[in-house]
This record gives C-alpha cells, sequence and structure tokens, in this order.
C-alpha cells in the first residue's frame, strides 16, 4: 500500500484541526476533505501552523506522526 512507503518519511504538514489533543492535517500530497490526514500528537500548535513530521505509521488510509524537532 502507499502509506506503507511513507513511513519514517518526514513531511511538512498544514493543520486543518485539533481536536482532543490531536492535530489532523496534510502535506503537499493531500487535497483536503478527500485523501487521507496526517494525525499527530497538537503541542501548542493551532489551526493554520505548518510543523515538520516524521510518518511513524498508519492506522487505515490516516498516516500517524509525531513532532520531528531535528
Amino acid at each position: 500500500e502507499r502509506n506503507q512507503q511513507l513511513l519514517g518519511r518526514k513531511f511538512t504538514v498544514l493543520i486543518d484541526s485539533v481536536r482532543s489533543g490531536l492535530a489532523y492535517g496534510r502535506s503537499y500530497r493531500e487535497a483536503p476533505e478527500i485523501d487521507s490526514n496526517i494525525i499527530f500528537p497538537a503541542i501548542a500548535n493551532k489551526i493554520g501552523d505548518f510543523v515538520r513530521i516524521r510518518c511513524s505509521s498508519r492506522d487505515g488510509y490516516d498516516l500517524l506522526g509525531e513532532i520531528d524537532n531535528e
């Protein structure tokens, strides 16, 4: 599957929403409301912020990630 090949890769993600301590965003690869989300812990992030994310796993079509501080 396409998402499996993305594990370990890093992307700049635009945050679309924040709820229950999680941020939901998309990179240049995903179209809004059509494609999958990149989901990661929301740490002082807000809608419209750009953050660097490393994809660590997947949940169905969505990618799960962590903020990349490197």
